[in-house]
């Protein structure tokens, strides 16, 4: 989408959302389509991973964002196809210059507190995302110089330069919006303006959401209550949801089959999330493009996404799927053939000692640890031994504390490359472990992120594709499935093209 066509089919976009999810509509899936929603009805989820933290500022991982976004609204939202709409900001414009960002907010609302929210709030929101400590998305708002307020309901950013990607990243944990009047506890009791409010929270383990009934969107909370919880076991989440202990929760692919032979709803869909072995490109030897491009050869996609996914993804080299924009063609999925021997030539060129070690971190969570054994078996056909260290926390260990040379992870995806490409693969990158590039990737991230022209920037997104995966500043592994599985009760649930759901429509049947 043309960003001067931001402003033009927003709000029609949001028309069309808002019809899709509202109650008792079919097309977000779910069993009972033509049944009454129960105005009183608890929605239970399970998710994968834990969460630390409730504040969408320090919060380490997109991942998170399941958790927040029920809480805090964003300055600008995404439909389920990853298409920008309005959110607290109705209308968004750049300059002709592209050097100022003006945003016109919507007004009468109010965080849950009763803070009204303004010019004043959003100014303070982002300046307490850039300079908050231990902010996880400073890097994404570097560009913004200043905030102007305009008036109560007008907000301008003065950029450092232009920045087409911007809008974007305010769809995210950048662009979240809390009540500056709890900025000081946001951590344990978060206030926001969203669709929810939280009633209970328990670190790494549960959260319990309340409808807000003042919300601007009264189709958005079509259940009374919502209920999160941590299962990071795959098989632990299956059950729980034929016990009927939960409603909905992702699965893994090795358990979609039995989902469905239990009569649950799966659906399977292709999201921007990939999985890949993350090299800190600082560390010895692996800051030789020879070494990591052996790394890329070491490794059987083919047989990972047979094995681990059950056929259930796509097989990849470069950090974007096929049939995306960003996608290069030249390059495609086979760039680093599964080749052993080439590994080794190249491991040899480079004076890579038989055996050497790499120390590869891992989340604590089962199929993490699968794919990292699967990943140190291949390894070691090479001759690279794979130590595997286990951690409760991935982000912070591996990108705060720089702990480990590699990591065995995936990428949540952003809605917009540059997004994807600036905080993986650039130095200023929060999710870069090394806080290195190169140069020819760092120019062509520049070029993008400063073109507004969107034929243009199509073609600057391939080349910086093709020009990541060829200075093998990554071991992309595959894209896999996003599997939502869910009773029969459940209406609006679907897959979010961006790899995170959120719930806006959802409910359930009496």
């Amino acid at each position: 989408m043309k960003l001067w066509r931001y402003v033009a089919v927003a709000t029609v976009t949001a028309l069309v959302a808002a019809c899709s999810s509202t109650g008792g509509s079919t097309s977000g899936g779910g069993g009972g389509g033509e049944n009454e929603l129960d105005p009183n009805a608890t929605f239970r989820f399970a998710d994968t991973l834990p969460i630390d933290t409730l504040d969408p500022h320090t919060s380490p991982g997109a991942g998170n964002n399941v958790w927040l976004f029920p809480v805090y609204d964003r300055l600008i939202h995404l439909s389920p196809d990853a298409e920008l709409v309005p959110g607290l900001a109705t209308n968004w414009e750049f300059t002709d210059d592209g050097t100022t960002l003006a945003l016109t907010l919507r007004e009468g609302v109010t965080f849950s507190d009763d803070t009204p929210f303004d010019a004043e709030a959003v100014k303070a929101n982002i300046e307490r995302a850039q300079t908050v400590e231990g902010s996880a998305v400073k890097g994404e708002l570097a560009v913004i110089e200043s905030v102007e307020v305009v008036d109560d309901y007008q907000v301008e950013f003065n950029l450092a330069n232009v920045n087409s990607s911007l809008p974007y990243v305010l769809t995210g944990r950048a662009g979240a919006m809390a009540s500056p009047e709890a900025f000081d506890s946001l951590a344990q009791e978060p206030v926001g303006s969203g669709m929810y409010t939280v009633a209970s929270y328990q670190p790494g383990t549960s959260a319990t959401y309340e409808r807000n009934e003042d919300y601007w969107d009264p189709e958005a909370a079509q259940a009374a209550t919502m209920e999160f919880t941590t299962v990071t076991d795959s098989l632990q989440r299956l059950n729980a949801l034929k016990t009927g202990s939960i409603d909905a929760t992702i699965l893994s692919a090795k358990d979609v089959e039995a989902a469905k032979s239990a009569d649950f709803t799966v659906a399977s869909e292709p999201v921007l999330e990939f999985y890949h072995l993350q090299l800190n490109i600082s560390r010895p030897y692996l800051d030789d493009v020879r070494v990591r491009k052996a790394i890329n050869h070491a490794i059987d996609r083919e047989s990972l996404v047979s094995g681990l996914l059950f056929g259930l993804g796509a097989p990849a080299v470069q950090p974007f799927p096929q049939d995306y924009f960003a996608y290069d063609e030249e390059i495609g999925t086979d760039h680093y053939a599964y080749d052993p021997e080439r590994a080794r030539e190249l491991l040899a060129e480079a004076e890579v000692p038989e055996g050497q070690t790499i120390e590869l971190i891992n989340q604590n969570a089962p199929s993490y640890t699968q794919l990292s054994e699967a990943i140190k078996s291949q390894l070691a056909e090479v001759g690279l031994n794979a130590e595997i260290t286990q951690t409760t926390n991935f982000a912070n260990s591996f990108y705060v504390e720089g702990n480990g040379d590699a990591g065995a992870i995936n990428w949540t995806g952003r809605p917009d490359p540059a997004q994807t490409a600036g905080l993986l693969y650039t130095e200023e990158g929060f999710a870069n472990p090394a806080k290195e590039t190169t140069s020819e990737v760092a120019d062509l991230h520049q070029e993008l992120v400063a073109t507004i022209d969107d034929d243009e920037r199509e073609q600057l997104a391939r080349d910086l594709s093709a020009q990541i995966t060829e200075d093998a500043l990554d071991v992309v592994l595959y894209f896999p499935f996003q599997n939502v599985a869910y009773s029969d009760k459940v209406q609006g649930l679907e897959p979010w093209l961006s790899g995170k759901l959120e719930f806006r429509g959802v409910g359930m049947t009496q």
